[in-house]
């Protein structure tokens, strides 16, 4: 059983806090759509094979989405499917295949450094490490393929010793050196300190001839450009941790020790990646010489798009690289095992399972492939890479050619808004081959209204024409982020959506209050400086001060309620004074306000008084 080693990134403290703002809801979304995952791992190139190179027992796949809504975790033994019932949206998935246990719910920082521990002999269940890492959206009914990359690369060695120096020469031993002990699953692996690899055992080997797979980690140490042959690929000039095949023996009655470091080529390079093959033919000539070949063949295809209309080109990039393999033709077969179009390779047509030469000997060619196909349906091309000397990987390539769904776009000319602003958002609805009616749902924080010129409204649901740009208007209703969303559907059931918001912007109305006389009496007028989202009511308690004959004076006091209807700024009220006689003038000199509320139902205008 392979031991999974989480790499704790740190404690994340969180802090709660306090608003009295309003909330802020969320508008609701279209229900959990049905997801199908599939999980595959293309052959890797050459025939031998220690371990069941691709084999998925489990997988542990983790979904986040890209809104922060709460991750998903699944862990699914014995099955390459897994079915999920998800909002729509885009998510970012990683998924790791044969750690044989439950990793359970982690922090992305902690998936993406998760690593498996490696028995430098191999595979203690047979099976290779493998992950993968990519986003994708879910917009109704989703089918996605994952194709798996294995952790460790594959190592085909071996030797055979000169004919003239074969009577003198006595290996003892094989092995395996600077093999690490864990396989990064998504970050770089590279071997940094004396704990982190080990040797394989020391296998016995034959004087004549030798051969074994290997399969280790990747290791990337690096190039060193200063190495001029491959003489001088050895331990003086290579990194301290990369790896090497150990060959001990005796010639001659000395110690003879042979390392032939691994790496992009036989003399510069360093580095052992990730699901790559390397081929290494070594020809042991005497005490002190070896000559090796280190052959690889790395073949990467880039995907199809995940969808096409009917009659549209699929396209993909094929990449080979050879190097060590001069005396070798590398030959391409595509068979289609779904679909019914037709597939070209650098515009030229071919035919389906016939072989055709891609690359003679050493280099590299990138080709263009096309398909098409008229009619909908899924689409599942396999391309298989051969050459004489055992060569053999597979690539595959998928879509689907359906009708252009329904599109929704649209374009808001404002964002923050006061309490009686609005903004305005055209949207605009495509479909090809559609000439019914839409229904338009609107959910949300926000009033939205379809008249451009009155509120006439709110409205929250209607139809429309047909296909074309239609207007609306929005309102905020609370302080803060108000979100909202539009839903279109089509006669068929077919659905598209845009989600979009308004800020709203807390304002004070001020009011100033004027007094005036009236006979036998006063009147105000109460102005403010913006308009009240509903009735106010200003009750106000003036002291009026009377001046008498002789010069003497007295005060009297009154109630006056003020009135300021919805959307109105302004309002007036009086009252009437018993002055008695003998009185030469009279004038408010000071006055008291209380609102019949201090705020407007939404939070969004607060009242004072100056």
């Amino acid at each position: 059983m392979k031991t999974l080693i989480h790499i704790l990134l740190g404690t994340l403290l969180f802090a709660g806090s306090c608003s009295d703002e309003m909330p802020v809801c969320t508008p609701a979304v279209h229900g959990p759509r049905h997801v199908t995952f599939t999980f595959s791992c293309d052959a890797l190139p050459g025939t031998r094979a220690v371990a069941d190179e691709s084999r998925v027992e489990d997988i542990n796949l983790y979904l986040f989405p890209a809104n922060d809504a709460p991750a998903r975790h699944v862990y699914a033994a014995s099955q390459r499917t897994v079915a999920l019932e998800l909002p729509d949206g885009r998510y970012t998935l990683y998924a790791v295949a044969n750690l044989g246990t439950d990793t359970g719910p982690l922090p992305e920082a902690e998936v993406r450094a998760l690593r498996s521990a490696w028995n430098p002999d191999g595979s203690d269940s047979g099976t290779l490490p493998m992950s993968a890492m990519r986003t994708f959206t879910v917009r109704g009914t989703t089918q996605i393929a994952i194709e798996l990359v294995r952790a460790v690369a594959k190592v085909d060695f071996s030797y055979t010793v000169a004919a003239d120096f074969s009577r003198s020469l006595s290996v003892r031993s094989v092995r395996l050196c600077n093999v690490p002990r864990f396989a990064a699953l998504f970050g770089e692996g590279r071997i940094t300190a004396d704990g982190e690899c080990a040797a394989t055992e020391a296998f016995p080997a034959d004087d004549d001839g030798y051969s074994a797979v290997y399969y280790l980690p990747e290791n990337l140490q690096g190039e060193n450009v200063s190495i001029p042959g491959q003489e001088q690929k050895n331990e003086a000039n290579a990194p301290e941790y990369a790896a090497y095949i150990l060959i001990e023996g005796e010639a001659d009655g000395l110690h003879v020790v042979y390392r032939i470091y691994l790496g992009e080529n036989n003399t510069s390079d360093f580095n052992i990646a990730r699901n790559r093959v390397y081929r290494i033919e070594a020809r042991i000539l005497g005490r002190n010489t070896v000559d090796w070949r280190v052959s690889t063949t790395e073949v990467s295809v880039t995907p199809f798009a995940e969808r096409h209309a009917p009659g549209g080109i699929a396209t993909a990039q094929l990449r080979v690289v050879s190097t060590n393999n001069d005396r070798s033709t590398c030959f391409l077969t595509c068979e289609r095992e779904e679909g019914d179009g037709d597939v070209t390779l650098d515009g030229e047509p071919i035919l389906f399972g016939v072989p055709y030469p891609f690359l003679s000997g050493d280099g590299e060619r990138t080709a263009d492939i096309t398909y098409t196909q008229q009619r909908e349906g899924d689409v599942r091309l396999r391309l298989v890479l051969t050459d004489e000397k055992g060569l053999h990987a597979e690539r595959v390539l998928q879509t689907s050619y359906v009708r252009e769904p329904l599109r929704v776009s649209f374009t808001q000319d404002k964002f923050e808004l006061a309490a009686l602003d609005r903004a305005r958002v055209d949207f605009t609805i495509e479909q090809d081959d559609y000439d019914g009616t839409y229904t338009v749902q609107v959910e949300g924080t926000p009033t939205l209204f379809r008249n451009l010129t009155d509120d006439i409204g709110p409205v929250t649901g209607y139809t429309v024409a047909g296909n074309g740009t239609y207007p609306l208007r929005i309102r905020p209703e609370a302080v803060g982020e108000n979100p909202y969303r539009i839903t279109v559907t089509d006669e068929k059931g077919n659905s598209a959506f845009f989600d979009s918001f308004v800020t709203g912007i807390k304002t004070v109305s001020c009011f100033t209050c004027s007094f005036s006389k009236i006979s036998g009496g006063i009147e105000v007028v109460a102005e403010g400086t913006y308009p009240v989202m509903n009735d106010l009511t200003i009750t106000l308690n003036p002291t009026v001060t009377v001046v008498l004959r002789g010069g003497a004076t007295k005060t009297l006091t009154c109630t006056m309620n003020v009135k300021i209807e919805a959307d109105r700024m302004r309002g007036r009220a009086s009252a009437t004074l018993d002055l008695g006689t003998g009185y030469t003038d009279y004038s408010v000199t000071d006055y008291e306000a209380t609102f019949s509320r201090t705020a407007s139902e939404n939070g969004m205008v607060e009242y004072a008084v100056q």
